[in-house]
């Protein structure tokens, strides 16, 4: 009996080696590695059976879809172009240890993925252009709008202001009751970080605008309303928001100078002066 298994087992080992040396990889294009029997490599396609069992059908695959193909006495033949590294499969790309032959045999190896850390693409493909409503300032019956141009840095930005009083008696500023006719501005943001989902933003903004303002008539309780001439300057500072790559949204805080020339009557010119407070919510589309 010893001798019987003795011979089974030499049997087995003579099978393993034989099935093992004669076996041949294909390497796909598609990262797949598989063990085969080679029966024929034709200009445009390779057939060969399955090594686990070589009695099956014949299989043919087209030599595009074969990288390599490592024969069993060890020769390697190229059968396509390595491919750019964009369309190289993951496994190719970096550096691993050789495959055991044994342990895939009956199996075919499929290289894991490769995990990439990801990339916010609003940090690098935002849009230029941002036009937006103050929705805020609708609040004071004013409506502004805005139109915001990004430079290519994405840290520095210019903004054009527009605000039109839709009824008198708006924005008011000191005790002369002065009206807003109509203001524009030019602000210049920075922001430290560049672009993304949300980035802090601060800088300098200017005003001027023409307001409406009451006027006492000398020597009279009457009054007179003229237009006068305004402007500020204001320190900014924001948050820009940007949930989707079209849809903006940006809240921004700011304090300064403001100046208002005022005219008590027909001879004496006077300015009024104070501390300005902005605010806005500003939501638009940005392309």
């Amino acid at each position: 009996m010893n001798v019987m298994r003795q011979f089974l087992i030499l049997i087995i080992l003579l099978y393993l080696t034989g099935l093992i040396s004669a076996q041949d990889t294909l390497y796909k294009t598609d990262g797949a590695i598989q063990i085969v029997k080679l029966l024929e490599v034709n200009p445009t396609q390779i057939k060969y059976k399955l090594i686990q069992n070589p009695d099956s059908l014949i299989h043919v695959l087209s030599k595009e879809n074969v990288i390599r193909i490592v024969s069993n006495n060890g020769l390697i033949t190229i059968i396509s172009e390595t491919p750019t590294r964009e369309k190289l499969p993951n496994h190719l790309k970096t550096k691993k240890s050789d495959v055991n032959i044994i342990d895939s045999l009956f199996t075919a190896q499929t290289p894991k993925p490769v995990i990439k850390n990801k990339v916010d693409l609003r940090k690098t493909d935002f849009g230029r252009n941002f036009i937006s409503l103050n929705v805020s300032d609708l609040y004071f019956s004013s409506f502004t709008i805005n139109y915001d141009y990004t430079f290519k840095s994405g840290k520095s930005v210019l903004k054009f202001p527009i605000s039109i009083a839709l009824r008198e008696n708006t924005d008011g500023l000191n005790n002369n009751n002065p009206d807003k006719k109509f203001t524009i501005g030019l602000d210049y943001y920075y922001f430290p970080t560049g672009q993304g989902e949300s980035k802090y933003f601060l800088g300098p903004a200017l005003e001027y605008g023409k307001y409406n303002v009451r006027e006492t008539i000398i020597a009279s309780s009457d009054f007179q309303i003229n237009s006068r001439t305004f402007y500020s300057i204001i320190f900014q500072n924001g948050v820009l928001f940007q949930p989707s790559k079209h849809f903006n949204l940006s809240f921004n805080l700011g304090i300064g100078y403001a100046k208002v020339n005022i005219q008590n009557s027909f001879y004496q010119f006077f300015s009024s002066e104070y501390t300005l407070i902005r605010f806005g919510i500003n939501m638009g589309y940005k392309f």
